[in-house]
């Protein structure tokens, strides 16, 4: 079943994660910039001084948006108190996630 725009889930207990999934809904910047407010707010109550976000389908919106998505991660997470964060995105699966691992470094 298809997941509306915009919508959150869990993964695993306590992480956040977003699913930007073609096949169902395309992402608009709009919808990345609610999800990335949403995290910054959600972990400002971390203690941890490291922040990992992750995404399995970010290289499908990277030629159009992506840019744009990245500066404003840095943007949010610019004042928050975590000495370090990345921002990772790769394929899933195997073989195609290492040859096509990236991290981008948002601040630290």
């Amino acid at each position: 079943m298809p997941v509306p725009e915009g919508d959150l889930y869990t993964p695993r207990f306590g992480n956040i994660g977003f699913d930007v999934n073609f096949d169902q809904v395309p992402f608009t910047l709009e919808t990345y910039k609610r999800i990335v407010d949403y995290l910054a707010k959600k972990k400002s109550r971390s203690r941890s001084p490291f922040l990992l976000i992750w995404s399995l389908d970010f290289w499908r919106d990277k030629h159009t948006i992506g840019g744009r998505v990245i500066e404003y991660i840095k943007r949010a997470f610019a004042s928050s108190h975590f000495d370090r964060v990345y921002f990772v995105e790769s394929l899933d699966g195997g073989p195609a996630f290492k040859a096509n691992l990236t991290v981008n470094q948002i601040k630290g």
